[in-house]
């Protein structure tokens, strides 16, 4: 236990108390210009030095699950961990500087994860190397004889007496694929429009179904943990696995900006208003009204390089897409299939 502005916390973070105490460790440009003259980096820019938005964002994305005041409402609990000798009562007493606390720890880590994972910037190539971003390897975590669904559920520990979990995993997954063969059915299943709308809607399913008496993040912690373990189970190439995870979180979103809560106790949001089904179709629909498609030479003749090099190219197209448009690659009409 240590003690931040006078408050005994449970410190759980990398950074120094002694750092936190300092009144400019609020301030994001000056931890971050801190860390990189520790770490040694020169930077070599034209004029003033700007903060690349889109990385900034996946920085923050990584980092918000560790703290509690997220988008899906005041984790309570979270805060009573951290500083377990305070009563409710003194917890809103002392939110201020309960919440100073959080946002000079998020501003450390945001800057940490800003720079060793996703700065790239140019520099004194002598003073500084940087690696070329690479594709990640294909993953595919089923055993022999198994399907992507089963290895779901065994990697997850999923099972029929875990109710909830079980019972969102089906509803979600049937009520989607169904509605995308209605919605697209002379389209075929694989990085079409048809997959697009399944994976965007899905993922919002999962989460409508994932039943909690308040808070948005178990639900959307289980989407999100459904929606990545099916990709690691499904043995994809990278661009249609980019493809999904880029279209999963986007439905998720959808899900979280409809679900508002009803009200509010010592700032922890409770009652969650969930939007039906039939709306989240809608807001999915609303969404591929601007889906981006992204051309991908599908020529069989292609030499096997060439085919390395073309599903290369969409992975990374993917990955720099816009957060907030859907996408897909395939125009592949041939799969009537439900």
């Amino acid at each position: 236990m240590v003690y931040f502005k006078g408050i005994p916390v449970k410190h759980r973070f990398n950074a120094k108390i002694i750092d936190l105490e300092n009144e400019e460790s609020d301030k994001f440009n000056f931890i971050l210009k801190e860390k990189r003259i520790k770490k040694g980096i020169n930077i070599a820019r034209k004029g003033d030095e700007t903060l690349d938005v889109e990385k900034f964002s996946e920085a923050v994305d990584e980092s918000f699950k560790y703290f509690p005041f997220q988008e899906e409402g005041f984790d309570l609990d979270m805060v009573k961990k951290d500083f377990p000798t305070l009563t409710e009562e003194q917890i809103a007493y002392n939110l201020e500087e309960i919440d100073s606390y959080y946002s000079r720890n998020l501003n450390e880590m945001v800057a940490s994860k800003y720079l060793e994972e996703f700065d790239d910037f140019e520099v004194e190539i002598d003073y500084y190397n940087t690696n070329t971003p690479t594709m990640p390897d294909i993953t595919d975590l089923k055993q022999d004889g198994e399907t992507t669904r089963a290895c779901t559920l065994r990697e997850l520990s999923i099972d029929w007496w875990d109710v909830r979990r079980y019972v969102a995993y089906y509803k979600a997954g049937a009520y989607a694929k169904l509605n995308a063969a209605l919605s697209y059915y002379s389209i075929g299943q694989t990085n079409t429009k048809r997959d697009a709308f399944r994976h965007t809607l899905w993922n919002g399913l999962l989460a409508n179904h994932y039943y909690t008496m308040s808070s948005k993040k178990p639900r959307l912690d289980f989407a999100k943990d459904i929606a990545d373990m099916n990709e690691k189970c499904g043995g994809n190439n990278q661009d249609s696995a980019a493809m999904d995870y880029h279209n999963n979180a986007i439905g998720r979103k959808i899900w979280n900006d409809d679900t508002t809560y009803q009200k509010t106790w010592w700032g922890a949001t409770i009652n969650i208003r969930n939007p039906s089904n039939s709306r989240l179709i809608s807001l999915v629909k609303e969404k591929m009204e601007n889906i981006l498609y992204i051309s991908k030479n599908e020529d069989p003749k292609l030499s096997k390089d060439d085919k390395a090099k073309e599903l290369e190219r969409i992975y990374w197209l993917i990955k720099k897409a816009d957060k907030n448009r859907l996408v897909y690659f395939s125009v592949n009409n041939d799969d009537y299939g439900y």
